[in-house]
């Protein structure tokens, strides 16, 4: 189950639950009582933390073409959401996370796993 979320939220931005719920073989409830007891959240929230999570890497990274930027705005319903969740799982604004990340040199997409394979496209 552990293995089907983490490979459901790699699949792209903005997996919808249907794709997670149909590719389990239990039902939707039943996939929430799990995750909630290992990730501490139902699947919707995780998706919310991961999108803005990623976004913020992305958006962190200076190298980010325009076609990889507009796929992760199309997550979002608009900017004012993006920025919103951002800090709220981050604790910093996409500004801060920029300068941060280029003034320290923090953005490692290797780090990061399967899920930085964004970052390392976007950086090639």
């Amino acid at each position: 189950m552990v293995e089907a979320i983490l490979a459901w939220l790699v699949s792209g931005f903005d997996p919808t639950l249907d794709e997670l719920y149909g590719g389990l073989g239990m039902s939707p409830r039943q996939a929430q009582r799990i995750a909630r007891r290992f990730f501490g959240v139902p699947p919707a929230q995780i998706l919310k933390r991961f999108r803005a999570l990623r976004a913020a890497m992305l958006l962190a990274n200076p190298a980010m073409g325009e076609e990889l930027h507009d796929q992760m705005m199309a997550a979002f319903f608009d900017q004012a959401h993006l920025i919103r969740d951002i800090r709220r799982y981050t604790g910093r604004t996409p500004t801060q996370l920029r300068r941060q990340s280029i003034e320290r040199a923090l953005l490692d997409p290797a780090a990061h796993g399967e899920a930085g394979s964004l970052l390392r496209d976007a950086a090639d």
